[in-house]
């Protein structure tokens, strides 16, 4: 009994090969894709590819590789992994303070 349920599952691993692959690097690709910033946290983009270059700048615009301008605040975001790359950092707050 439990002998032809392995072969029942084999033969459907083998008949189904490719749309497991496909599954496998489609769940591979929403992983990475997926950025959770925590409720004290801040995270900086990076661009890493497919943009034009930065001018002597410190951060850059829409389009130019590099830091962006943006951050990303806290939630659930959704980046392209392999052109953007997401560092999280925590987020320090400074109140202001009396002076009396």
């Amino acid at each position: 009994m439990c002998h032809e349920r392995v072969g029942m599952f084999l033969s459907f691993v083998l008949n189904n090969w490719g749309y497991l692959a496909l599954l496998i690097i489609a769940a591979i690709l929403i992983y990475a894709s997926v950025v959770i910033v925590g409720g004290n946290e801040i995270a900086l983009i990076e661009r890493r590819w497919f943009g034009s270059k930065m001018p002597r700048a410190c951060c850059g615009t829409c389009n130019e590789v590099g830091i962006q301008a943006r951050t990303l605040g806290p939630g659930l975001h959704f980046l392209i992994p392999f052109i953007y790359k997401a560092t999280k950092s925590v987020f320090i707050e400074i109140l202001e303070t009396r002076l009396a």
